[in-house]
């Protein structure tokens, strides 16, 4: 076993230890109340992509996980908060799907959109005139 399949096998059992999602309007309140006092209101965190470098990808998936850099990656996404909790992670994705892309297919971020979390919570948005409107 290498340090690497140790490091992992780690991770998998304190993943809901540091992987917390607000699931209640106190919560969620807690990690909007500081984005809605820097004028972002609505905002519940921050994402971000990460390409891994994958040194030893088999032959036939190269061009699958070819970044941009032109060597193979597998792409991690992450969704953390203002104290740098993180709310949410994806599982590795091509490398050569951009941030874009991989937004596109996390289960977190198609959930906010399509209105199937913190539908029962209110909070404020801004609007495309930079209006605060309340949302619910």
């Amino acid at each position: 076993c290498t340090f690497f399949h140790a490091f992992c096998a780690k991770m998998v059992t304190l993943y809901d230890e540091f992987v917390v999602t607000p699931r209640t309007g106190e919560e969620i309140i807690r990690v909007t109340s500081v984005y809605n006092m820097i004028g972002l209101p609505g905002c519940i965190g921050s994402i971000d992509c990460v390409h891994v470098p994958w040194e030893n990808c088999p032959s036939m998936w190269r061009s699958l996980y070819q970044g941009k850099e032109g060597k193979p990656t597998v792409a991690y996404e992450l969704v953390a908060d203002h104290r740098r909790r993180i709310l949410a992670t994806t599982p590795g994705h091509l490398g050569s799907w951009n941030d874009k892309t991989i937004c596109r297919y996390d289960a977190f971020v198609q959930n906010l959109k399509q209105n199937r979390m913190y539908n029962n919570e209110v909070f404020n948005l801004l609007d495309v005139n930079d209006n605060i409107v309340q949302h619910s």
